[in-house]
């Protein structure tokens, strides 16, 4: 069995009850079957509690109205632990914040963001994240995933690898290397619908030249508007999601109000988008979200050295744990869509952020914005559907463009 880990994963330790945010709350714990049955033949003190705190037909731990684990108890601590000890934690319990995604051989192991301190670890370092693969025999017969393809999980790794380094290149900011990883993901999706699959590395080699990424960027420095007016839709849809908790729900419509639906009706007349009239109340108020953006990435460039390299990890955590997941369903840009858009998401409400704290931010707020946007929208299996759904329906600009020219 191949395992690949990132360079700070041997360095993460939970803090328990210290941590700001509690990972047995919000969300639902789902009980795998192996602790279910050893749950109902558990013996002790213990017993009654834990057989009454279960939902047996979701398999998962009863929540108080504040959505906590039944066993939280008001230090932030598990009675399930304190009780009966750390080995009668359910998978579930037992690996967060680790995550693992389970190829035929192979597993890839990373940390989840939505947890703060894996969080504050990822996002305070300063130097490109590297990633180690090494080799443990584990006793077993060689796995067999039904109906998966070997040679296209092979040019996923291999493309993803080339991805990283893209995502990697600080000559660039953060949002010119997204463009250019969808725009890599458009090709590669076209040669996997093709069948080229050995195509994938003259792709990669050919997108990595420095003139294609100067055609890509100017590709995508024309479609201001048209992506303006694409996060107006993607908010929205952030908007029918399940929310984990109400605030979020009021975060989202302040950030809607800042960015995509201003007051403000004072607006630079070079802010408006070519074809739009002057006197038009919607566009007055869309050009001041569009100028709120415009200020704050001018500020985001001239403060590059600080605020890059965070996004940065952003971008290469979610390459590393998702990209290789398209080897299950073929759809590579949805897969690239969604990594993009998390990170736009995460980049547009820190605009918000920066705005209320009258131009200025700080780390801090960062890693608390990836936290609360991880845990929202990436933690439940409908918010996730439901934006891909969107993508599918609503592509990026830029990849319409790139499938456009194919």
């Amino acid at each position: 069995m191949l395992y690949t880990l990132p360079d700070y994963y041997p360095q993460f330790h939970c803090i328990a009850d210290k941590c700001e945010e509690t990972c047995c709350a919000g969300w639902q714990i789902v009980i795998d079957r192996q602790s279910l049955r050893k749950y109902v033949h558990m013996k002790g003190p213990y017993r009654r509690r834990l057989l009454f705190s279960i939902n047996y037909l979701n398999s998962t731990f009863l929540q108080d109205e504040d959505k906590n684990c039944a066993h939280l108890n008001k230090d932030g601590l598990c009675e399930l632990y304190r009780n009966a000890g750390p080995e009668s934690l359910c998978r579930t319990c037992r690996l967060f914040p680790r995550h693992i995604e389970e190829f035929e051989n192979v597993r890839e192991i990373s940390l989840e963001l939505s947890c703060p301190e894996v969080c504050r670890m990822v996002l305070e370092k300063q130097e490109k994240v590297t990633y180690r693969t090494f080799e443990r025999h584990s006793g077993k017969s060689e796995e067999n995933f039904e109906d998966y393809d070997d040679l296209f999980y092979s040019q996923l790794d291999y493309a993803r690898w080339a991805m990283i380094d893209l995502a990697q290149n600080r000559a660039y900011t953060v949002p010119q290397r997204c463009a250019v990883f969808l725009a890599a993901a458009e090709k590669l999706q076209k040669c996997y619908d093709h069948r080229q699959l050995f195509s994938f590395g003259d792709v990669l080699a050919q997108i990595s030249e420095s003139g294609s990424i100067r055609n890509i960027l100017k590709k995508a420095s024309g479609l201001g508007r048209e992506e303006y007016l694409w996060e107006q839709k993607l908010f929205r849809t952030f908007r029918r999601m399940e929310p984990l908790r109400a605030s979020w729900t009021l975060w989202l419509e302040e950030v809607t109000d800042r960015l995509y639906r201003s007051r403000n009706n004072q607006c630079r007349k070079e802010q408006r988008y070519p074809g739009e009239p002057a006197e038009s109340t919607e566009n007055v108020q869309r050009q001041a979200g569009a100028h709120l953006i415009h200020d704050f990435e001018r500020w985001m460039k001239r403060n590059t050295t600080d605020w890059e390299i965070p996004f940065e990890q952003i971008l290469v955590y979610f390459i590393f744990s998702d990209f290789c997941g398209s080897v299950y369903d073929g759809d590579i840009r949805t897969t690239a869509m969604t990594i993009a858009s998390y990170v736009l998401a995460v980049r547009r409400m820190m605009a918000a952020v920066w705005y209320r704290n009258e131009g200025t931010m700080n780390l801090e707020d960062l890693e608390n914005m990836t936290v609360r946007c991880c845990r929202e929208i990436g933690h439940s299996d409908h918010n996730r559907r439901i934006l891909a759904e969107f993508l599918k329906k609503e592509p990026l600009p830029l990849c319409r463009v790139i499938r456009g020219e194919d």
